[in-house]
């Protein structure tokens, strides 16, 4: 065991007494079982003439997505990278209402050939008229003069995206919990209940009126402030590889953690054509109260935001970006896996490995640390269980989501606890 690990573990033990050793507390519904799916980890690195990625939600959106994309492009409707990404974040409004709402953080990368851009999007003040999704809208088409409009793209998606999305996994997790407090609310009631039940797996959703929703953002433009931070900081840079993030990870070098009182999720999505790649995602404080009259949940922006670091190999130029969320300090998470030397040269075997590993999270008041027992080997556990440290169980801890540039073809890296999925194509 790394040896910083060990002496705080000791130093912690010092000033902490024992207590009870089970899972750390977090809710989880009670009626509705994990669905066992067979995800992809990552797809092909082998080259190809033509490759599409999608990442997000569940295979049956990812596979109407792209069905709709290749009938426009038969119908000479040829839409740009940059016009489709907008049309994938559009609709992740429909697949998860209550994290990808308009008003919801969103964080992105997006990667083209040798140029990059992060953008982190967010209202400065809990204004319930803050809709940061499409403030990125706006910003991401003038940075094209030869974008279609917003408006064509809402166009596109109300004459060729017209079918209801089906519930997915998590949304229906967020439904079963809430299921009172949202048959309490009228509005809500009306989308999100049939007779005295609520929605659950594969069952419809309409797609959200964002004509109407992007009025009413022009209309508030004006008087609505927004924090959009497009900055990353060096972290560490050798002969080898260069790490920039956007936080300052010296502070985990330092055992010093950025630990939230608590977590709020997140919803990771991404797409990847070519010489081409988007990955996002958005987050939100959820209200269980509609936005203006719709199924989509009301916000506020104001929340934890992801880890994200990138590495770069100095000498092939291949690039790795980490993203972590779903945590109460995403930042542990990244920090360690960024200890365990992973490189843009490891194989898609080396990251399957790394990102199965045990995870653990130190946590304050009352000082503990809380493991994947089950992904760690015995003697992971009986090094742990030498300290005089609570110990607490969790089956799973934050997620990681990867995105690989190397030899100048991209790929997506999934974590194994994500109920995400990967359409490879």
């Amino acid at each position: 065991m790394n040896i910083n690990i060990i002496i705080l573990l000791f130093f912690l033990a010092s000033c902490s007494h024992w207590f009870r050793s089970f899972e750390d507390n977090i809710k989880k519904s009670n009626t509705l079982k994990t669905v066992q799916v067979d995800r992809k980890i990552i797809c092909s690195e082998e080259p190809t003439a033509k490759k599409i990625e999608i990442y997000g939600g569940d295979q049956k959106s990812q596979k109407k997505f792209l069905d709709v994309l290749q009938s426009l492009e038969k119908q000479k409707i040829n839409l740009s990278f940059r016009e489709k990404t907008v049309l994938w974040v559009l609709m992740q409004s429909s697949m998860r209402p209550d994290l990808s709402s308009p008003t919801a953080r969103i964080q992105l990368l997006s990667h083209s050939k040798s140029e990059y851009e992060y953008w982190d999007i967010f209202n400065s003040k809990n204004d319930i008229n803050a809709m940061p999704m499409f403030k990125f809208i706006d910003l991401w088409l003038e940075k094209s003069k030869k974008s279609r409009s917003i408006f064509e793209l809402f166009s596109l998606l109300e004459n060729h995206f017209n079918y209801k999305t089906p519930v997915e996994f998590e949304l229906a997790q967020f439904l079963n919990t809430f299921k009172s407090q949202i048959k309490e609310n009228e509005v809500l009631r009306s989308f999100y209940y049939r007779g005295d039940d609520i929605l659950t797996l594969n069952e419809s959703l309409p797609i959200p009126p964002y004509r109407r929703l992007y009025q009413h953002y022009k209309k508030k433009l004006s008087n609505t402030s927004y924090i959009i931070n497009k900055s990353l900081q060096p972290y560490q840079k050798n002969l080898d590889q260069e790490i920039i993030c956007n936080y300052d990870f010296s502070l985990y070098d330092n055992s010093l953690f950025l630990i939230d009182r608590e977590m709020v999720p997140g919803h990771f999505f991404g797409l990847i054509e070519n010489d081409h790649s988007f990955f996002a995602m958005t987050s939100q404080r959820t209200h269980l109260t509609s936005l203006f009259n719709t199924s989509l949940y009301q916000g506020s922006s104001q929340v934890r935001g992801a880890a994200l670091c990138s590495i770069k190999d100095e000498k092939t130029q291949n690039r790795l970006w980490l993203i972590s969320h779903n945590s109460r300090d995403p930042g542990q998470h990244l920090h360690q896996l960024l200890k365990k030397n992973i490189s843009p040269r490891n194989s898609s075997i080396d990251w399957k490995v790394l990102f199965s590993e045990m995870r653990y999270l130190f946590l304050l008041d009352p000082v503990r640390l809380v493991i994947e027992s089950d992904r760690g080997t015995d003697k992971e556990i009986e090094e742990l269980l030498k300290f005089n440290t609570p110990l607490y169980h969790a089956g799973s801890l934050g997620e990681i989501i990867g995105l690989s540039l190397k030899n100048r073809r991209f790929n997506f890296l999934n974590d194994p606890r994500s109920k995400n999925e990967l359409l490879c194509w």
